[in-house]
């Protein structure tokens, strides 16, 4: 005869072991669905930009140019090259007045 204070063993280890497994079960679903919708992005940002070689080209003919952005007010485009070798030497010559 079953008491008040009496445990039902058999029944909280079936609980308890039908717990762990629905668990891990939806662990590894949602794990799942996480790399799948990560692959589907990532393949989506990938596809997303296009990519072309004249598009580069383009920009690279443009840096590489000299050019005015604004004729009005005397602004003009340089190499970036150039640039960069302008900007050292402004470098060098505040380092050495220092």
């Amino acid at each position: 005869m079953a008491k008040y204070d009496d445990l039902n063993i058999p029944l909280i280890t079936t609980i308890g072991l039908l717990s762990t497994i629905l668990t891990f079960v939806i662990i590894v679903l949602v794990q799942v669905a996480y790399y799948n919708f990560e692959a589907i992005e990532s393949e989506r940002k990938k596809t997303g930009v296009p990519f072309s070689q004249d598009l580069i080209a383009a920009q690279q003919s443009k840096i590489n140019q000299y050019g005015w952005l604004d004729k009005k007010a005397g602004k003009a485009s340089i190499p970036i090259d150039r640039a960069m070798d302008l900007v050292v030497k402004e470098y060098q010559n505040e380092g050495n007045e220092k």
